[in-house]
């Protein structure tokens, strides 16, 4: 994982903690080690653990209204409104000596007031294009490589092959694409050529 901004996540990253915030929290949990020496010793802070969890827990939730790309009803907003509430009441009472971040004076006061404004937070953020950044590199990585064993620039082919597989990842329903579903390869190749020339 990458950190920006003076050490914080952002988009991918932090999904990746919240999925994984159980084993995060685990590498910071007691756990007890026997040295080559025969000696025993006990690292970790199970507090720390506990607490790590329940700002991941409560994040989570704020995360999980906020990044939906879509309009909120009138009850998620309330919801949304409640829970970002709940982590902004939550941090002060629980770390008194460090000041209120930035970000978290966003996520409780702003964003709720952006979601009653505007229906949504989700379908104004960059976090849905942000999160092609890996299908996409996944995709250019495949093409490149089956490129380099046969010749030196991609068939319309291979670019097909690469449109499938960002297909598969961006239009709701297409998981399975049918292999009898074609891509109008003379378009491509036009488009191709187009690219090649710069006029793109």
């Amino acid at each position: 994982m990458q950190s920006y901004h003076g050490g914080g996540l952002i988009g991918n990253h932090c999904n990746r903690l919240l999925e994984h915030a159980e084993r995060v929290c685990d590498t910071l949990r007691s756990t007890q080690l026997s040295t080559a020496d025969g000696f025993t010793v006990r690292i970790g802070n199970d507090d720390a653990a506990r607490v790590l969890r329940v700002a991941l827990d409560k994040f989570a939730a704020c995360n999980q209204l906020m990044a939906a790309a879509r309009v909120l009803c009138p009850h998620e907003q309330r919801w949304l409104r409640v829970r970002c509430a709940s982590f902004g009441t939550w941090f002060p009472r629980r770390f008194p000596a460090h000041t209120v971040p930035p970000k978290l004076h966003a996520l409780t006061h702003h964003v709720p007031l952006f979601a009653e404004r505007y229906g949504s937070v989700g379908l104004f953020s960059e976090q849905p294009i942000e999160s092609l950044h890996h299908i996409a590199n996944d995709a250019t990585r495949r093409t490149l490589s089956q490129a380099r064993s046969t010749s030196t620039s991609c068939t319309p082919r291979q670019l097909v092959s690469a449109l499938r597989i960002l297909q598969t990842h961006t239009i709701p329903g297409k998981q399975n694409i049918d292999r009898e579903e074609r891509v109008d390869i003379p378009c491509l190749q036009a488009r191709l050529l187009r690219c090649r020339m710069g006029r793109l």
